[in-house]
């Protein structure tokens, strides 16, 4: 679904790109809110409804980029993420209107953002950053800052994050939450194996917590993928 919004539309990367969509997806919610009030009181015999309160976990993964050149289905052209005008010169009219210069435009990896609302079945897509090479803690940060910045501008409330268990993404934790390069949670300023702390004040409404989530698929997968492992390790010990 991710894949073909974004292709369809061709939202350039980046939150600022993404501010008009944002505003778009605002009305809508707030037509959503209206309605679901008119149910509420149309059932006020039955048993009560919670009311949307524009409240949700945002959404982030690292994706690879696999395909070189896509199409847009909107404007009936062709354009690149992953080559250079160098890297293949009978394509050359593809990035005609792109700036050789600038990297960005050679992009390996997507980290890609979605805010899913706690409180009703809305979710809406968020903007998407590209990068060249693997995206570090402080890259993950940096767009984690700026896609809640304009989340919240149109009232969209974020109080968790889900992401997969990513070394990237264990050292953004760390670094959000104080527990900093520490094994363990901080207490006191001294390492304490028994502080668990998964979250940290909203940048923008500090009265909210943003509590931290693994993603549950995906440690799964990696709990059977090192159990596999040690069990492949085991069986040729024992031999």
């Amino acid at each position: 679904m991710l894949k073909e919004f974004t292709c369809a539309r061709l939202y350039a990367p980046g939150a600022a790109a993404w501010d008009s969509h944002i505003m778009e997806q605002a009305k809508e919610y707030m037509h959503l809110q209206q309605g679901n009030a008119q149910v509420i009181e149309s059932e006020a015999t039955t048993a009560p409804r919670p009311a949307p309160k524009q409240e949700g976990c945002l959404i982030f993964d690292e994706v690879r980029v696999i395909g070189k050149i896509m199409w847009n289905s909107k404007s009936q052209q062709m354009f690149g993420l992953a080559m250079s005008p160098a890297d293949l010169g009978k394509l050359q009219d593809i990035f005609m209107s792109m700036d050789p210069v600038n990297k960005n435009q050679k992009a390996s990896y997507v980290l890609q953002f979605l805010w899913r609302d706690l409180t009703s079945a809305k979710d809406v897509i968020g903007p998407y950053y590209t990068f060249e090479g693997t995206l570090g803690y402080k890259n993950i940060i940096t767009c984690l800052y700026d896609t809640m910045r304009v989340f919240h501008k149109h009232h969209f409330i974020v109080n968790s994050i889900v992401c997969d268990g990513a070394s990237s993404n264990l050292a953004v934790i760390k670094q959000l939450t104080g527990s900093r390069r520490s094994s363990f949670g901080v207490l006191h300023g001294e390492p304490d194996r028994h502080k668990i702390c998964a979250h940290f004040r909203n940048w923008f409404c500090p009265d909210v917590d943003v509590f931290f989530i693994i993603c549950p698929s995906h440690q799964v997968y990696i709990v059977c993928t090192t159990l596999s492992y040690y069990l492949k390790i085991w069986k040729i010990i024992l031999l």
